[in-house]
């Protein structure tokens, strides 16, 4: 069937990620998804380099560790599922914690896997001054504020990225009212938007 994947999942503990991972990668995938639980913990010990960390935005609301990878429909799914368990009970047997350890297979479609993302792009405030939102959800600007709505789809530019973050900051203390910029590699437009909201007189946002 056109455009469907196959997601494999498998839940487990922090400490078998890495072990876990290595199944997936010696199966031919080209990455994982990785839902670390820990990452909250070691994030909530310095919480100003996180835009927020809220451990319901992990499927098990931080109470296991999951993996996942995607294949083709065109896979041998049961093979791959029969290969997965087998390396499980080896490391299971080699002394490694797996935790549930419990192999979860679900269809996914390219329409469904587009949009997945955005039940976690939350509205989130960068600086001093600019809100960045997405256009599904709802949000009433505070005084001073400055409202960016984004609907980035599959661009790069959500704001939520550490790089994407500090651009903004600095587009906030030195944009002057007669300033043009240039956004190169422009991406979903965040930074060309901030520009302009910030006062600059001309914004040219280029990509390829």
């Amino acid at each position: 069937m056109n455009g469907k994947w196959i997601e494999v999942k498998i839940i487990t503990k922090s400490e078998a990620i890495e072990p876990i991972t290595g199944i997936f990668y010696s199966l031919g995938v080209k990455g994982v998804a990785i839902e670390d639980p820990n990452d909250i913990n070691i994030k909530q010990q310095n919480p100003l380099s996180w835009d927020f960390a809220d451990p319901d935005i992990f499927e098990y609301g931080g109470k296991a560790a999951v993996v996942k990878a995607y294949f083709s429909n065109e896979d041998d799914i049961n093979k791959i599922t029969k290969y997965i368990e087998d390396k499980l009970e080896e490391l299971n047997n080699s002394g490694f914690d797996i935790g549930e350890g419990k192999v979860i297979i679900n269809p996914v479609y390219e329409e469904d896997w587009a949009n997945e993302w955005k039940k976690y792009y939350k509205t989130i405030k960068i600086g001093r001054k600019i809100v960045v939102n997405p256009l599904w959800i709802k949000y009433t600007p505070k005084k001073d504020e400055i409202l960016v709505k984004m609907d980035p789809g599959m661009a790069f530019g959500t704001g939520t990225h550490e790089t994407t973050m500090m651009c903004i900051e600095m587009l906030e203390k030195y944009i002057k009212e007669n300033d043009v910029v240039y956004d190169i590699g422009t991406g979903s437009g965040i930074l060309a938007i901030s520009a302009s909201k910030l006062g600059a007189k001309n914004v040219i946002g280029v990509d390829l």
